[in-house]
């Protein structure tokens, strides 16, 4: 999933005694300092770094949508739709089906470390690569009754996932997704 940047404000210092520290005065022989130049917005050494962070904010609202759906077991009632389409949306809808049909429902979430592995913005349809090392480990499938279900026999908890998206004219969709086998020690 993308990550997340955090922004902390500092809204003031004091001496501990509960009033403002008093800033010094100015004297005489204070000069004004010039007003500094902006400076440039930092440029990124990769050219499609806004593209890879879009591909990678949309693929993590698909992820959390496709839990929600997989949670209230009802993929029409989520924004699951805004991010997907193709072979992986038919998942998603196979999958809330099957859920429906047991009487099951999906708690968690899964947890990934998704990089953009690659990227062709030429052509008719921009197209991206996703690689993640998903972890289902803390996605439990519970019963009517809420008792969580045993894992299924031979199922990884931690899998490679390679997901394919398009450019469209309302963003970037999954389209597709293939699991790769066990992830590699340490990743």
């Amino acid at each position: 999933m993308a990550g997340v940047a955090v922004a902390l404000t500092v809204t003031g210092c004091s001496t501990g005694s509960g009033k403002p520290e008093a800033k010094p005065a100015a004297t005489a022989s204070s000069r004004p300092t010039p007003p500094k130049t902006p400076a440039a917005p930092p440029t990124s050494a990769d050219p499609l770094a806004a593209e890879k962070t879009a591909v990678l904010t949309s693929y993590g609202n698909f992820l959390r949508e496709q839990a929600r759906a997989y949670e209230i077991v009802d993929w029409k009632a989520t924004d699951v739709r805004q991010y997907v389409s193709g072979r992986a949306l038919k998942q998603v809808h196979n999958d809330v089906q099957s859920l429906k049909n047991a009487g099951n429902h999906a708690q968690g979430a899964p947890k990934n470390d998704s990089k953009v592995t690659k990227i062709t913005m030429s052509g008719r349809i921009p197209t991206a690569t996703i690689t993640s090392c998903m972890d289902v480990s803390g996605w439990k499938t519970l019963d009517k009754s809420g008792k969580a279900l045993p894992p299924v026999p031979g199922a990884l908890d931690r899998f490679v996932m390679v997901s394919s998206l398009e450019k469209w004219p309302n963003g970037w969709m999954t389209i597709a997704e293939k699991p790769e086998g066990a992830c590699a020690p340490g990743a």
